[in-house]
């Protein structure tokens, strides 16, 4: 059922008063070596297990359109990651997925595999995109002439079939033909057909489960992922409001006679108030939107949410990032606690710190340095890469310290993370029998 005007504000009220509690990123440095760690438009994806088998995910608040990150939105990772995990356990013996388990509210995991470089999208529908191409005299999509399916070459007009128009995983997300993702190396002839018809199975599951809701699902966009033996699986999300576009059923037919656009509840929204706003796609030109926007947004997703499972949505209001760490470490996957020793040259105590915080068993790394001058303008040079070395912490969910143990008074900027404490350690907190208990309190408390 949609929502009441009362409802929406109740929404809105939840919404704006956790706006700046989002996760914009989901970081752990414990996770972060060896190239475990990916970070994508919406996920931060870490490789684990003791052969990196395994894939952990991380849904994050982030929001993106036209290929730009425009910033959070309250409780989208965890809507995302629910909707996904909904919908992977549906439709597991119709196209075999990656999912395995979830493990908080925004985070699942998956088989490790290799990213197929083609993003499948199936279109019922002249819109979105597909309309935007159509409407600037770009008839042929992915190699298809979109005019051949058409009848009244109107906007939203129903394809008389439905139509695979992959586009190739990049920085700009180009279409691609058949011919030319096989002629690439991206796919062999079965992999392409495997894919396109997998990605008709699952939406035409996706037009009857809608359907039944009061929706209609316009187009869609999944992920595959190539296992070691070879074989081809969904990854990543499923029919979500970031990969899929919903109309409601009600209202399509009087819109289309209209011209008008029907009542969506999807990430479209959001990209039809950017272009009422005139931005141009075309132009690739960075974009920004309000505070008010993505609230609204929010809402449309929660709406969109309770559609799709017919329960209310309940907001998890702990803080992400703790809960986050606690389950993971509850998990074993992690500490739960983080170190970063950032030592120069000169310096004669970092082997006892290193000592203590073996004892302690708290993961850390080293950052070694030369600064044997005492002119500001080398200081500040190495206070300015230090930072830059830095700044990934961020985004730290785990709680950690960074330690510096420096002969030439070397500063750093604080960290905007609270989870994060700059501590400097001189030789009188270092000589001498050291209280671990003490210690471990100066470092995290």
């Amino acid at each position: 059922m949609q929502f009441t005007d009362d409802q929406r504000m109740y929404w809105k009220k939840i919404v704006e008063d956790h706006f700046d509690k989002a996760l914009l990123k989901a970081y752990v440095p414990e996770l972060d070596n060896n190239d475990r760690f990916h970070s994508g438009k919406v996920r931060d994806n870490y490789a684990i297990g003791r052969n990196k088998e395994l894939y952990l995910s991380i849904a994050s608040d982030r929001i993106s359109a036209f290929n730009f990150k425009l910033g959070t939105m309250p409780f989208k990772g965890q809507m995302l990651n629910q909707m996904t995990t909904f919908f992977f356990e549906q439709t597991r013996d119709l196209v075999p997925n990656a999912f395995l388990e979830t493990f908080d509210p925004m985070g699942m995991v998956q088989e490790k595999t290799q990213p197929v470089m083609l993003e499948g999208i199936v279109r019922a529908y002249l819109a979105g995109g597909a309309f935007r191409d159509f409407d600037q005299q770009k008839f042929v999509k992915s190699g298809i002439d979109m005019r051949d399916y058409l009848t009244d070459f109107k906007k939203n007009e129903q394809f008389s079939q439905l139509l695979f128009t992959p586009s190739e995983k990049s920085e700009h997300d180009p279409d691609i033909s058949q011919e030319g993702a096989i002629a690439k190396g991206i796919v062999t002839q079965e992999e392409f057909e495997f894919l396109r018809d997998s990605l008709f199975s699952l939406f035409r599951y996706g037009q009857d489960y809608f359907s039944a809701r009061g929706l209609i699902l316009v187009d869609d966009k999944k992920e595959f992922g190539r296992k070691k033996d070879g074989s081809i699986v969904l990854i990543d999300e499923l029919f979500t409001p970031d990969s899929s576009r919903y109309w409601l059923h009600d209202d399509y037919a009087a819109a289309y006679a209209a011209g008008r656009e029907p009542k969506q509840l999807s990430k479209e929204f959001l990209r039809d108030i950017i272009l009422r706003n005139g931005y141009d796609p075309e132009s690739q030109k960075k974009l920004a939107v309000t505070r008010e926007m993505l609230v609204d947004t929010t809402v449309q997703y929660i709406e969109l949410y309770q559609l799709f499972t017919g329960k209310e949505f309940v907001p998890d209001l702990e803080d992400s990032a703790v809960r986050l760490n606690r389950n993971l470490v509850t998990n074993d996957v992690i500490k739960g606690k983080y170190a970063v020793l950032v030592t120069d040259s000169y310096n004669d105590y970092q082997d006892v710190v290193k000592a203590q915080l073996k004892i302690l068993k708290v993961p850390f790394q080293t950052i070694a340095y030369e600064n044997g001058s005492s002119r500001q303008r080398d200081h500040e040079q190495l206070r300015q890469r230090l930072d830059t070395d830095l700044a990934r912490y961020n985004d730290s969910i785990t709680p950690m310290s960074i330690i510096l143990l420096d002969s030439n008074g070397t500063t750093l900027t604080e960290s905007r993370n609270p989870r994060v404490r700059y501590l400097r350690l001189g030789s009188h907190d270092i000589v001498g029998k050291i209280d671990s208990e003490a210690f471990e309190r100066k470092l995290f408390s």
